[in-house]
């Protein structure tokens, strides 16, 4: 369990979105393009842009290179693998002392 309200916030952060993966993975390629009223276009789409933006935040805030994510081709299984490093990326960052 996170004890710090900032870990505690990202850590949701990753687990739920986790979870909208882990939903979607059973789904049909053409269900995934399906539209959705109040979301990013296709929900694939949708799922690319919550993990990539994640990841560009992250990477705003490190100036981290390897967190430039072009997640325009990306399937669940690598936005899943790619939602879980950029989770653990928060984790570490927001577990240091900020000074």
């Amino acid at each position: 369990m996170e004890s710090s309200l900032l870990g505690s916030a990202f850590a949701h952060d990753a687990w739920a979105t986790l979870r909208l993966i882990d939903a979607c993975l059973g789904l049909r390629a053409e269900d995934l393009q399906t539209d959705v009223p109040g979301t990013r276009g296709p929900m694939i789409d949708t799922l690319r842009h919550i993990v990539t933006g994640g990841a560009e935040d992250l990477r705003i805030i490190t100036g981290d290179p390897a967190l430039l994510l072009d997640g325009g081709g990306m399937s669940l299984p690598e936005l899943r693998d790619t939602e879980e490093q950029v989770g653990s990326a928060w984790a570490r960052f927001v577990a240091r002392s900020f000074d």
